[in-house]
């Protein structure tokens, strides 16, 4: 009997051992998987645009696309970013790259810079960090050059712009070919005023279009989930009104006065059928936010304006009073006049029975 016992004992303790040994093989098979790193690409060579010792510096004049030479570069800045795959998973460790440079434009006093390309595409320069050096004869080094290099030449007369961490995943790990669009005026002959400096007063385009005129990003719902910018047409992140002017406060110094020219629309050629009435461009649109009214009229009751053989609005709408009042606003702030420009556009669809003065049987604007 007691060897029966000992028999069973022994051939427990194996099964037992047995199991101890796939379990402890079992975590630690799993423990080297989950202790895996995957490396992702690393930067093993690096190549800067074009850049020339002695190269001319450009006199540029009026508005001017130019490809500067680069002055300074830093060192290639590494981002290590480890993520762990799944929950207990592997590692999955990515890399990425920046540099800091300054791109020599042309000689100065410039007005400013207008849009960024970077391999021939407009950068969002409101994604980046930059600076734009005018030219200027009392300029000084910028901080980031100042700060690698210490003693830092301040490259006064020259306009310059400079990147800090400008991200290199993008483009191949090579530094883009930046073009800048560069805005100088003409100098003053003999200490007669230049034209930009004689303008005192602007009529302020374009007019028409619903929010036009908003100091604020307006979007309006394009797919579900999505959204897209009314009033952004521009790469610097800010509503078109903004942009407009502070490249008036650039471009016109001397400028105080500003009249809004806002459009409402006319119905019939004829004085006695004529009706005026704010109009929008279509009553499906979505904005998200305070939509469209202009005197009393919502986007529901308003004028349609009329549209072209593609189905497209042949006019914008007219700007809302909301916009209106926030742009009267911001110029108020800036110090300017502000007056307003009741504009009439006439929508004439074809089709009306007019006669035609130059011998057609029907006018039509489109």
């Amino acid at each position: 009997m007691s060897t029966v016992a000992l028999q069973t004992a022994a051939r427990t303790a194996l099964e037992i051992g047995a199991q101890t040994a796939l379990a402890y093989a079992s975590t630690t098979i799993s423990r080297a998987l989950d202790n895996r790193v995957f490396e992702g690409r690393q930067l093993d060579s690096f190549r800067v645009m074009s850049s020339s010792d002695g190269a001319p510096l450009p006199r540029a004049y009026g508005r001017v696309r130019l490809g500067g030479q680069v002055i300074w570069a830093s060192n290639i800045k590494e981002i290590v970013s480890e993520e762990k795959v799944g929950k207990g998973g592997p590692t999955q460790r990515d890399y990425s790259y920046t540099i800091s440079f300054a791109v020599a434009l042309c000689e100065g006093e410039i007005a400013g810079v207008e849009r960024i390309w970077a391999n021939s595409e407009i950068l969002a320069s409101s994604e980046f960090n930059y600076r734009v050096y005018m030219g200027t004869e009392d300029q000084l080094p910028d901080p980031i050059i100042s700060l690698i290099d210490g003693d830092a030449p301040a490259y006064r007369g020259t306009a310059y712009i400079v990147f800090e961490d400008f991200p290199l995943d993008n483009y191949g790990a090579r530094l883009p070919q930046i073009n800048v669009e560069v805005v100088r005026p003409i100098p003053a002959q003999d200490d007669e005023p230049r034209l930009e400096d004689l303008v005192t007063g602007v009529n302020l385009l374009p007019s028409s279009g619903e929010f036009a005129y908003d100091t604020q990003i307006i979007e309006e719902s394009s797919l579900p989930g999505g959204a897209r910018p009314i009033n952004m047409n521009n790469a610097s992140g800010m509503a078109d009104a903004l942009r407009a002017l502070d490249q008036l406060a650039d471009q016109l110094p001397n400028c105080r006065s500003v009249n809004i020219i806002s459009s409402w629309f006319g119905t019939d050629l004829r004085m006695g059928d004529c009706e005026i009435h704010p109009g929008v461009e279509t009553r499906e649109r979505i904005v998200l936010g305070e939509d469209w009214s202009v005197a009393g009229d919502t986007r529901g009751t308003a004028y349609l304006v009329g549209r072209d053989e593609n189905d497209n609005p042949v006019y914008g709408g007219t700007p809302s009073d909301a916009s209106l009042i926030a742009l009267i606003r911001e110029l108020k702030e800036r110090g300017y006049e502000v007056g307003l420009y009741p504009f009439i556009l006439m929508d004439i669809p074809a089709g009306n029975g007019l006669a035609d003065p130059y011998g057609g049987s029907e006018q039509s604007p489109y």
